[in-house]
């Protein structure tokens, strides 16, 4: 089960630019463990799933993928986790 932190980590992280997993960092994910590397790989695509990220494809296509974005369902998410007293940092 993931957090809402981990959640407002990884959109906030892709709000400008398209990111792959191993370039955001997340709570309670070592960057060099490969079991929290395929956690936050499946944080991605769930999140994906439900429409708040979107997968985008690079100039060639989808073998050549530029990363994770955030969409507007996305970004509606991420503005109601920064009302949450606990997240504002």
């Amino acid at each position: 089960m993931n957090t809402p932190d981990q959640i407002f980590a990884v959109l906030k992280a892709c709000l400008t630019k398209p990111k792959f997993p191993a370039q955001v960092d997340v709570n309670g994910h070592d960057p060099y463990n490969p079991v929290h590397q395929g956690d936050k790989q499946k944080l991605f695509e769930q999140l994906h799933v439900q429409g708040l990220l979107q997968f985008v494809p690079g100039p060639s296509g989808r073998r050549t993928p530029l990363g994770y974005l955030i969409t507007p369902k996305g970004q509606a998410e991420l503005d109601s986790l920064r009302k949450n007293p606990a997240l504002a940092k």
